[in-house]
């Protein structure tokens, strides 16, 4: 790299980055920022001390573990602590991870969003059964809206994202920045066959979360119609836990008795390396994901995926060889799916994706986190 470059200040926020996709980015971008020696680096993390924290010269973390301790604290954060942090730091750029555009001062901002929740259509049924996302969703909207604007660039993960954000909020300067490309995994790190292969039936997986968009329904539907047709020789495992909060409570509850669903909570990085390597399939029913990892994680093990059809399934699949896509309304298509895998062990169903998005040239892409960093350093 070139020894002329003047280093830059930035403030990398990413207080609510504790769990899940939302720590792997984080986690990659202090990654590559390890390397880049253009930038000084000041990440706002919940906790400092945490094990998976990248260690490096030019990164100095600061933590604000009450920032995440309610919405309160949350907003308080973003609007007027950080305005004074931003004072006091003179940052050459704001970088926020978690879709807030805060109100700091800086010569520039940007902002990561990958909660898509603002565009999620929710049901009267989900705001029973899940209050709190249902008044989340409506809130987050607007919360979204503010400062927007004032970024110099605003990062999503697909381009579907982006055209709902010029939708909702007239935004004009969208970066697609593709998470890191599949890699390949070596697979005898691990069970080494599948449930199937072994003589022990079809092993559905389906890893996900106790909440409404995640359309667990379906897969209990489906079950009960293979029940009917006297299917079996199966099992759908998912990682939520049985009583975890209302929504799983009111599905135990209406379908309690198909033993054919197991539920294995909540999995650590080697148990999903795990499962993944001795499934047969991955099922994926939810309507709304910004990326679905899982999908991305199934394919570096080579595994057919089952996917609900929405616009981030099919960009998130692209490419892929061994997908599937069925109506995430429609109980009676996945069942039949299902049947056909069970039944008759047709893959054939299995297909290449290979269908472009409508919406992919419309907008610049970033294909790694070094091409963001150079991106952000120069714009």
């Amino acid at each position: 790299m070139n020894n002329s470059f003047t280093k830059k200040k930035i403030v990398v926020s990413a207080v609510n980055l504790t769990e899940g996709g939302g720590r792997s980015i984080l986690i990659s971008v202090l990654n590559a920022l390890a390397q880049d020696t253009r930038f000084i680096v000041i990440a706002m993390v919940n906790n400092r001390l945490a094990g998976d924290l990248i260690r490096a010269t030019n990164i100095k973390y600061v933590s604000i573990p009450c920032a995440k301790k309610s919405w309160i604290n949350r907003l308080l954060y973003e609007y007027i602590v950080s305005k004074g942090i931003s004072k006091r730091l003179n940052p050459d750029i704001w970088f926020s991870l978690h879709d807030i555009t805060p109100n700091v001062i800086t010569k520039k901002r940007y902002v990561y969003c990958h909660n898509i929740s603002p565009f999620y259509k929710f049901r009267f049924s989900d705001i029973m059964l899940d209050y709190k996302f249902s008044i989340f969703v409506l809130l987050y909207k607007y919360i979204y809206k503010i400062n927007i604007k004032k970024n110099q660039s605003v990062f999503v993960q697909q381009c579907w994202i982006a055209e709902r954000l010029v939708e909702y909020f007239d935004v004009n300067n969208c970066v697609v920045a593709l998470p890191e490309e599949v890699k390949e995994v070596n697979r005898s790190n691990f069970y080494s066959e599948s449930n199937f292969c072994q003589g022990n039936g079809v092993t559905f997986f389906y890893p996900t979360l106790p909440r409404t968009y995640k359309n667990l329904e379906i897969i209990f539907r489906s079950v009960c119609i293979l029940r009917y047709k006297k299917v079996s020789g199966y099992k759908v495992f998912v990682t939520v836990s049985e009583g975890e909060n209302k929504y799983i409570e009111n599905l135990v509850q209406k379908y309690g008795k198909l033993n054919e669903i197991i539920f294995c909570g909540r999995l650590n990085r080697e148990e999903m390396n795990k499962m993944y390597s001795s499934s047969d399939v991955l099922l994926f029913t939810s309507k709304l994901e910004t990326w679905g990892l899982p999908i991305r994680e199934a394919m570096e093990f080579n595994l057919p995926v089952l996917l609900a059809n929405h616009p981030y399934s099919q960009a998130t699949s692209y490419g892929y060889d061994k997908v599937a896509f069925f109506d995430a309304e429609s109980p009676q298509e996945l069942s039949s799916i299902m049947n056909n895998i069970v039944t008759h062990h047709d893959y054939d169903i299995f297909k290449a994706n290979n269908h472009v998005p409508d919406c992919d040239k419309k907008f610049q892409k970033l294909y790694n986190w070094d091409m963001l960093l150079d991106h952000i350093y120069k714009s």
